[in-house]
């Protein structure tokens, strides 16, 4: 059974994790676990942030993340590539 995980990131006061999660909700997904790194800069590598060490190390094979941007996944280009890689080998379902 795949389990789906939202993964969110936060850096400012004007974003907020259940606005995106809510968002992804609205358009019909069903969201078994929340991860989020609150607060943490956009400069901070995705496996040294919490919440991006945790989702590496939670998600298997066959389960879906759902992102509701693509630079939450890494603090530049190398680093988002870097993490979508990692998952899509890992045999998860990225969205």
């Amino acid at each position: 059974m795949s389990y789906t995980i939202f993964y969110a990131r936060t850096s400012t006061d004007a974003q907020t994790i259940e606005h995106q999660a809510d968002q992804a909700r609205a358009a019909g997904y069903t969201i078994d676990e929340v991860i989020t790194d609150e607060g943490v800069s956009g400069l901070i590598n995705f496996s040294e942030r919490p919440g991006g060490w945790r989702l590496l190390d939670k998600v298997r094979r066959g389960d879906r993340v759902l992102i509701r941007w693509f630079d939450r996944l890494g603090r530049n280009y190398d680093d988002v590539t870097k993490t979508v890689k990692t998952l899509l080998e890992s045999g998860v379902n990225l969205q």
